[in-house]
């Protein structure tokens, strides 16, 4: 590989930062050895894709609307120019800097003059100093002084030979002046407090086995919550999208767009905002994403979602799914049920709790059977009882529709399931049906399809020996 082609890039905490190549020329160099199987270097260049045209870099000069690598400008913006400097990078006693016998203190006065002459011709400031003592302020400085004091600390790092190459300073002295020489500085740039600065929001892409399942769940009910969900569902490469959105939102076009990269996709229909099964959304997804409808306030506890959509969060959180929410900047909420709590989502779904509970009590008799796209659950009049409707362990909700997707998924192409197949099937819908009688009071039987008719678990169980 060409050596023009290896960057090193920099980071503050290590200065000996590796050498990168670009991911096409890494996957262009592993075909031509073929060290890895197609379906891996499949995985790659789809998650270089997405990598690629994912909105992701925002900062002082962008923040409502983030960059792509294909849209990021060839140069940073003038804030950007300028580094957030809490301490000495490349220093692992940085906490103590301003007290001790520091080589950063000793540089950092060493730029006063330097930094007042810069600023003189170029009418910008290219260095902000603290004071120091004040555990509220820190430095903020051009990118050409921090190359500097790393030319300055560690002359012989990997990080600093990579910067002689492309600059191609003859040696460590000659790239320091230009740093500090007015007539570098051509690129604008703008003094400003750097805390927040150019910052990307990392893709979160799994590689996903030809055999392994996976539904990633997205919830969005705005235009503007489409294109974050946009992004994160052409981050599911493998999975099943399962997608919960109105039709006027999740147009076909859409659909096929957004999931490219998916294994193959759901759309769960919301009419007039309403989630009417939360349940059912939840036992069918391994994670799920709730995106809200609008930004939210700087402060506060509204989280910009619906109350169906608030409740369904809740249910996520104390059910133990895996759910992240979104707001439309693309940030996530790690502790979205405090203010869920102020919602009035906790006495909701209690409600809800205690109707399904009276429902579940005044039925006889509860059929567990498969049909195509049903729940497998059924009364005792044949009609389909989904999971909203009944007071039932989650865990157990969800094994059951695992279980019916496993029969759906079987038979759709059709007689795709072989004689083992059916004798698992078989064994687990005892075992679940053991569970559900458990878990229901005694006056509701659990009742299986046999030759004979409809028998009840007990007596399939007692004309088997008492062995599930």
């Amino acid at each position: 590989m060409e050596d023009a082609r290896w960057v090193n890039f920099f980071d503050d905490l290590e200065p000996e930062s590796p050498e990168c190549l670009p991911l096409p020329d890494f996957m262009t160099w592993l075909r031509g050895e073929k060290l890895v199987p197609s379906n891996i270097m499949d995985f790659f260049e789809q998650a270089a894709e997405v990598a690629t045209h994912t909105p992701m870099f925002r900062g002082p000069d962008n923040w409502n609307k983030p960059w792509s690598l294909e849209s990021l400008p060839a140069l940073p913006p003038p804030k950007a120019m300028i580094e957030f400097v809490p301490g000495p990078p490349w220093n692992d006693f940085e906490f103590d800097w301003e007290t001790q016998d520091n080589p950063f203190l000793h540089w950092r006065e060493a730029m006063r003059p330097v930094a007042l002459d810069l600023e003189k011709v170029l009418g910008e400031p290219v260095y902000y100093f603290k004071k120091l003592g004040d555990e509220l302020d820190d430095d903020a400085v051009h990118r050409f002084l921090v190359l500097h004091w790393c030319c300055t600390y560690r002359p012989e790092s990997a990080f600093v030979r990579f910067l002689l190459k492309v600059s191609e300073a003859k040696d460590v002295d000659e790239l320091k002046a230009a740093l500090i020489n007015p007539a570098s500085y051509t690129y604008l740039f703008k003094m400003n407090d750097a805390f927040v600065g150019l910052e990307a929001l990392s893709c979160r892409i799994n590689y996903l086995p030809t055999g392994m399942h996976k539904t990633a769940g997205v919830v969005f009910l705005t235009a503007q919550a489409r294109e974050v969900a946009q992004s994160l569902l052409a981050q599911q490469i493998g999975a099943h999208a399962f997608i919960v959105a109105s039709k006027e939102l999740a147009t076909s076009e859409w659909v096929k767009q957004a999931t490219r990269y998916c294994r193959d996709w759901t759309v769960h229909y919301v009419y007039d905002s309403k989630l009417d099964e939360p349940l059912d959304i939840l036992a069918s997804v391994d994670e799920l994403c709730v995106i809200a409808n609008e930004p939210r306030p700087k402060s506060g506890f509204n989280l910009m979602l619906s109350e169906p959509c608030e409740d369904l969060l809740w249910m996520a959180l104390n059910n133990g799914v895996d759910v992240h929410y979104y707001s439309t900047d693309r940030m996530s909420l790690y502790n979205p049920g405090d203010c869920l709590q102020k919602s009035g989502a906790p006495e909701r779904v209690a409600a809800r709790q205690a109707q399904r509970a009276a429902f579940t009590r005044q039925l006889k008799e509860i059929r567990l059977d498969n049909d195509f796209g049903s729940s497998g659950l059924w009364s005792a009049e044949g009609k389909m009882l989904g999971y909203d409707l009944l007071d039932l362990p989650f865990p157990l909700v969800r094994r059951i529709a695992t279980w019916q997707r496993d029969y759906d998924d079987t038979i759709d192409p059709p007689d795709m399931g072989d004689d083992a197949w059916w004798d698992r099937h078989e064994q687990e819908v005892l075992e679940l049906a053991t569970e559900l009688q458990m878990a229901l009071s005694s006056e509701v039987a659990v009742n299986l399809r046999r030759p004979e008719g409809w028998m009840t678990i007990d007596q399939i169980i007692r004309a088997k020996g008492g062995n599930v």
